[in-house]
C-alpha cells in the first residue's frame, strides 16, 4: 500500500517493521513510499481436555486416581511462538536486504523477541518501541516511527556508532583472552 505523504517514506532505506503480541506477529517492509505486508504468524491457544494428565492405579482391591501437574500453558505457548518467529525472521532475512528494524512489542515480550532475531538481522540498527500495536493499522506504527525520529526520548536505539563500540569491545576481550 502507498504510504501517506505525512508519514516517513523510507526512500533510501529498506525497513523491516516487526509487530508482535503474545502469540501473533505481523511483518511489514517499508521502502520508497510503499508498505508491503508479509506473511504473518499466529499460534492458536493450547487447549486441554478434562482427562489429560490423569492416571489410575488399582491396589489391594481399591482404585486410586492421581493427576499429574499440567505443563505451564503460557510458557509452552511462548516457546512455540518464539520458535516460529525465529523461523519466519530467518526466511525474511533471506529474501530481503533489510537496513533497519523497528520492533513494536509489549514490554514483557521485548527481550524474548530480541533474543530470537537471527544473525543477519541482529547486525542492523534496531529501534524498539514498547506497546501492543498488533491490532492497530500499519499507519499507526508509522506515526510512532515519525515521533521516534523527531524526539528519541524513551525509545532505545541501537545505532551504527553503538554497534561499532560494541564490536571494538568484543575484539579487545578476544585479544585479552577473556
Amino acid at each position: 500500500m502507498q504510504i501517506s505523504q505525512e508519514l516517513p517514506q523510507f526512500e533510501d532505506q529498506k525497513i523491516l517493521i516487526i509487530v508482535t503480541g503474545q502469540q501473533e506477529a505481523s511483518f511489514y517492509i517499508a521502502h520508497k513510499g510503499n508498505l508491503d505486508k508479509l506473511e504473518g504468524l499466529y499460534i492458536p491457544p493450547i487447549t486441554y481436555s478434562d482427562k489429560e494428565g490423569y492416571s489410575e492405579k488399582r491396589r489391594m482391591g481399591m482404585t486410586m486416581g492421581t493427576g499429574f501437574a499440567r505443563e505451564n500453558k503460557k510458557q509452552t505457548l511462548r516457546n512455540k511462538f518464539l520458535s516460529e518467529l525465529d523461523t519466519q525472521l530467518k526466511k525474511i532475512a533471506g529474501e530481503h536486504e533489510i537496513e533497519k528494524i523497528y520492533l513494536f512489542c509489549p514490554p514483557y515480550m521485548r527481550l524474548s523477541v530480541k533474543g530470537v532475531i537471527p544473525y543477519p538481522l541482529k547486525e542492523k540498527p534496531i529501534v524498539s518501541i514498547k506497546g501492543d500495536y498488533h491490532q492497530q493499522h500499519p499507519f499507526k506504527m508509522l506515526e510512532k516511527i515519525k515521533e521516534a525520529q523527531k524526539n528519541k526520548g524513551g525509545i532505545k536505539i541501537i545505532g551504527e556508532a553503538a554497534k561499532k563500540i560494541l564490536d571494538k569491545a568484543k575484539q579487545a576481550r578476544k585479544v585479552i583472552g577473556k
